[in-house]
């Protein structure tokens, strides 16, 4: 049995020109920690994301979410070689 395991760096995923320009003028900053599952073909289940820690504001925490579905790529996990 096996994790999944990222393919790439799954930082890199999201940079700064993905912040939402509202909260760009708002001057809204923060962390985000999420958790989402990954399916067999190694990628996020859409609406799994699940935020965990927000920034405090809701745009940033949505926009996380909406990018780690569409981005983030997985080498998906093993059981039994399946």
């Amino acid at each position: 049995t096996t994790a999944a395991t990222p393919r790439g760096k799954l930082g890199a995923s999201i940079t700064t020109d993905d912040y939402p320009p509202a909260s760009i003028r708002a001057e809204e900053e923060g962390q985000v920690i999420a958790q989402y599952e990954v399916n067999e073909q190694g990628r996020v289940t859409p609406g799994s994301c699940q935020i965990t820690k927000s920034s405090g504001f809701s745009r940033l925490d949505a926009r996380t979410c909406e990018l780690v579905e569409r981005r983030f790529r997985f080498n998906p996990a093993l059981s039994n070689g399946t």
